[in-house]
């Protein structure tokens, strides 16, 4: 739900969320998308699970946990 969504605070993209989004976009053969890159190093710094209806894009990245919807 779009209100639960809102209701959690916001995690700012720090120096730690983009050394790890560099290293989701420098994997061998990783053809993702920067922004879902972003999203990715996101779930994985703060350990949380990243729900999504396209799981297949963020399948194969160390420490992410994929909820589909």
């Amino acid at each position: 739900s779009t209100h639960l969504f809102l209701a959690r605070p916001r995690a700012p993209f720090d120096a730690e969320h983009a050394l790890a989004c560099a290293r989701i976009l420098g994997r061998e053969g990783a053809a993702l998308d920067p922004f879902d890159a972003m999203v990715a190093a996101i779930a994985q710094v703060e350990e949380e699970t990243l729900v999504t209806r396209n799981a297949r894009d963020f399948e194969g990245i160390e420490g992410v946990r994929i909820r589909t919807y």
